[in-house]
């Protein structure tokens, strides 16, 4: 009786912090393009950054003024999402699920010439981006990327 209430707060506790992980983030010191963002973060054991409310929104926005790639004039970033499988279909690639909470800038998604299919975080007020997101090329632009890793960490051996 004793294992089992264990196993049941365990596995609250876990779920509690799956919903809720800590995340942090960090931009490598090289540009490149989504393709290779992606497997560079894995390589970190980390993952594209994956945005699923305003809050973690603006907190990747501070963070990234708080670091050396950040500019007043135009800065960019891949982050995890991407329309490949499906055209208009924005899936995040880290966890397979839909973008149920977007910030495109105004007109975009707009898979411009047919060859945009992958999330770019944009700050360039000059043209309107506050933190905004825009479908870019994936394999024509590089850019920083912004990887993340959340504390997740609740499996458990049986």
């Amino acid at each position: 009786m004793y294992l089992n209430f264990v196993s049941l707060v365990i596995a609250v506790l876990c779920l509690i912090y799956v919903v809720e992980p800590k995340k942090s983030y960090h931009i490598p010191s090289i540009e490149a393009n989504w393709f290779k963002a992606n497997e560079f973060c894995n390589s970190l054991g980390m993952r594209l950054a994956v945005i699923k409310s305003k809050e973690e929104n603006d907190a990747i926005g501070e963070f990234v003024r708080t670091t050396d790639k950040f500019s007043e004039i135009n800065c960019s970033f891949w982050i995890g999402a991407t329309d490949l499988a499906k055209e208009g279909l924005f899936i995040w690639t880290p966890t397979g699920e839909r973008l149920t909470w977007t910030n495109w800038r105004r007109g975009e998604p707009n898979d411009e010439s047919g060859e945009e299919d992958c999330l770019q975080l944009a700050y360039i007020p000059s043209l309107e981006y506050n933190w905004n997101w825009n479908d870019n090329s994936c394999s024509g632009q590089s850019f920083h990327f912004i990887c993340e890793s959340s504390d997740t960490n609740c499996v458990t051996q049986f």
